[in-house]
């Protein structure tokens, strides 16, 4: 019964840290209230970190998602912190960057455990 535990407390932290994530996501995220066209040649503004519109017109041959449109900022990344220190979104932009980097290493942590459960069993 102590593997089964692990796995649940890992997996538990694996949620625990994506809300976590997800939360700090959320902080550098704005969301357009306009509808995007996307054949119109006019820019999609940048506000934030992430920018979405929800609502997208196009031409009937474009296939969308039902997240819409996604726009970053240019100076986004994942992985890094933002270089420019007089961005509205500096502080949370870099409290995402850990909050990703605790997830991913939470996601890490489950995979390698149950590949190490499951290493002697397939013989």
């Amino acid at each position: 019964m102590g593997k089964i535990r692990e796995y649940i407390k890992l997996v538990k932290t694996q949620r625990k840290t994506g809300r976590d994530m997800q939360a700090a996501r959320n902080k550098i995220t704005h969301y357009q209230q306009q509808t995007y066209n996307l054949c119109d040649t006019v820019d999609f503004e940048i506000i934030a970190c992430i920018n979405m519109a929800k609502q997208v017109s196009s031409a009937d041959t474009v296939k969308l998602t039902d997240e819409g449109f996604t726009k970053y900022c240019y100076l986004f990344n994942e992985h890094q912190p933002c270089e420019y220190r007089n961005c509205l979104f500096f502080s949370d932009n870099f409290d995402y960057v850990v909050a990703k980097e605790r997830y991913d290493a939470a996601v890490a942590a489950r995979r390698k455990f149950l590949r190490e459960l499951c290493k002697g069993r397939g013989k």
